[in-house]
């Protein structure tokens, strides 16, 4: 053929990373449907093709279009993606943003404070939602 494919295409979570976006987003929609907040797994950020920024989850305010939350898993708690879940926040707007560390079980819950990114351990409750993200992991 006169050409290599091999290194083309994105890198690609582990199974166990997808399974668990996969969950969370079929458990909302069993349990609520998506008539108001839907849940979609890696949209973008803005939910603008050109937007490169990519959330494992987002949940969409459907009546206007617009992110309001957004779900971060990872393996470890590493600064370049602490960094990448406050630009959440800062940059695109949304209301709050969970960094799961699915090895070690544990919630961040990042969201604004008088001007501030702030966050709190161990806090899987979404305000915005009035759900514990830690009940949507598994298949029910």
């Amino acid at each position: 053929m006169g050409y290599d494919l091999e290194g083309i295409g994105m890198a690609r979570p582990a199974i166990l990373h997808q399974r668990i976006s996969r969950n969370i987003v079929i458990n909302y929609y069993v349990k609520h449907g998506f008539d108001t907040i839907e849940a979609l797994q890696e949209s973008t950020a803005n939910l603008k093709p050109q937007c490169e920024r990519i959330p494992d989850v987002v949940f969409v305010d459907v009546a206007k279009n617009k992110v309001i939350v957004s779900v971060e898993l990872d393996k470890c708690w590493l600064k370049v993606a602490a960094a990448r879940v406050e630009d959440a926040i800062t940059d695109y707007k949304h209301k709050e943003v969970f960094w799961y560390n699915y090895i070690k079980d544990e919630w961040r819950r990042y969201y604004w404070l008088k001007g501030n990114v702030v966050y709190d351990d161990m806090e899987d409750y979404s305000q915005q939602l009035k759900i514990h993200l830690s009940d949507y992991i598994s298949l029910k």
